[in-house]
């Protein structure tokens, strides 16, 4: 009954999606992108430092969402975190060849923006169902996470039968959709 009533807001499916493809894309991230580091060369102990400054970076960005979203709004917050994640995408995979170290710079620099609504999006859904804040908080975050990972297997079947490049830029591409066209207007407190 509960979920029905969370389901039957187009606020709440606007959410819901918003996290699921926030979390597909930060699931992409700490799957492929160790690959294309150790295909350049990268050791796995390099690999593991820069996919570890990659989440503490995101830990930055949800401490800092508050901050940015009192300057810009929520919904230019959530549209600008999504639309940034393929410009990023392109520059890192064209950039690796020829700077490695501007290259991971990018790579870190976008676990700040996967993670930049994070926050954000699990506030905006207890003040949209204050009644459930407990429920609400875990569909925007566990389901979520649950529904990505479940998409990351199709996602695999790409990346291992055409390229991991083409299932990143996929990955980016969804994001910025998203961004553009999903995040209504209705998305602010």
């Amino acid at each position: 009954m509960l979920m029905k009533k969370i389901f039957s807001s187009k606020k709440m499916i606007n959410l819901t999606y918003i996290s699921v493809v926030k979390s597909f894309v930060s699931m992409s991230c700490a799957t492929y992108f160790p690959f294309i580091l150790a295909r350049h060369g990268f050791s796995l102990s390099q690999t593991g430092l820069i996919i570890t400054l990659f989440f503490a970076n995101a830990g930055v960005a949800t401490m800092l969402s508050s901050k940015i979203e009192k300057i810009m709004g929520v919904r230019n917050l959530i549209k600008m975190a999504f639309v940034v994640i393929l410009p990023l995408t392109i520059l890192f995979l064209n950039l690796l060849d020829y700077s490695r170290i501007f290259a991971v710079i990018l790579f870190i620099l976008m676990g700040f923006f996967v993670f930049l609504s994070v926050s954000v999006t699990v506030v905006l859904a207890q003040r949209f169902m204050p009644e459930h804040k407990g429920v609400v908080s875990g569909v925007t975050q566990g389901f979520s996470w649950g529904i990505a990972a479940i998409l990351i297997a199709p996602l695999g079947i790409l990346a291992q039968n055409v390229s991991i490049e083409s299932a990143l830029y996929l990955t980016a591409f969804i994001s910025f959709v998203t961004g553009l066209f999903f995040v209504s207007r209705d998305l602010e407190y």
